[in-house]
């Protein structure tokens, strides 16, 4: 039972880590109006790279409760 909740803690706080990185980055890239040179670019691959992400999570969750093991 610890181990699980060890195991949510780490992975928290890594999606917390990639979370993070993620917004300063999009905000940094994006950003016109602090007169910074804004990059459209990766900001647009930064929100395309997370829904990605997040789709393959969602497929991940799915086989995992209904006890398939996902790739």
């Amino acid at each position: 039972m610890w181990l699980h909740v060890v195991l949510q803690r780490v992975m928290n706080a890594r999606q917390f880590g990639l979370k993070l990185i993620a917004n300063v980055t999009y905000g940094y890239t994006s950003a016109g109006f602090s007169g910074r040179m804004p990059m459209a670019e990766i900001a647009d691959s930064i929100v395309q790279v997370s829904s990605l992400l997040l789709q393959l999570i969602v497929v991940h969750c799915v086989l995992l409760s209904s006890g398939l093991h996902p790739p």
